[in-house]
C-alpha cells in the first residue's frame, strides 16, 4: 500500500484548485447565459480568493518549509470557515441547483483534507 506524502499533498491541492477553477468557470457561463450561478451568486471573487490560496502551494513545492506550513494552515482556516461553512451554511436556492451546491461544498472539503495532509507532512518530514 501505497502512503501519502507531502508531495502527493502537493498535488492534491492542485487537483482541488483545478476542480475549483473549472467549477467557477462553468458558473461564470452559467450567469452569463441568465441562469443561476453553480458557485452561488459570487463566482468570480471566488475564483480570485481560490487563486490566491493556490498560491501557497507553490511554497511547497518550492520547498519553503516554514513558510509553506504557516501559509498553508491560514489558508486551511479560511478554506473551511469561507470554502466549506459560507456555501454549507447558504441558502440551496441560490445555486443552480442542490447538487451544484453539493458539489461546492465537496470541492472545498476536498481542499481542506488536502491542505490540512499538506501540512501534516511537511511537518513529519521537514
Amino acid at each position: 500500500m501505497k502512503t501519502i506524502s507531502f508531495r502527493n499533498a502537493l498535488y492534491a491541492q492542485v487537483i482541488w484548485f483545478i476542480a475549483a477553477t473549472i467549477f467557477n468557470v462553468l458558473s461564470i457561463v452559467a450567469m452569463a447565459d441568465g441562469q443561476t450561478g453553480w458557485a452561488g451568486p459570487t463566482p468570480v471573487s471566488s475564483q480570485i480568493i481560490a487563486t490566491v490560496m493556490a498560491a501557497v502551494i507553490v511554497f511547497g513545492f518550492l520547498a519553503w518549509r516554514r513558510t509553506y506550513p504557516v501559509a498553508a494552515s491560514l489558508v486551511l482556516v479560511a478554506l473551511a470557515l469561507g470554502g466549506v461553512g459560507r456555501h454549507l451554511y447558504a441558502d440551496a436556492s441560490a445555486y443552480a441547483s442542490t447538487t451544484t451546491w453539493a458539489m461546492a461544498i465537496g470541492i472545498n472539503v476536498f481542499g481542506c483534507l488536502a491542505f490540512l495532509a499538506g501540512v501534516f507532512f511537511v511537518k513529519r518530514t521537514g
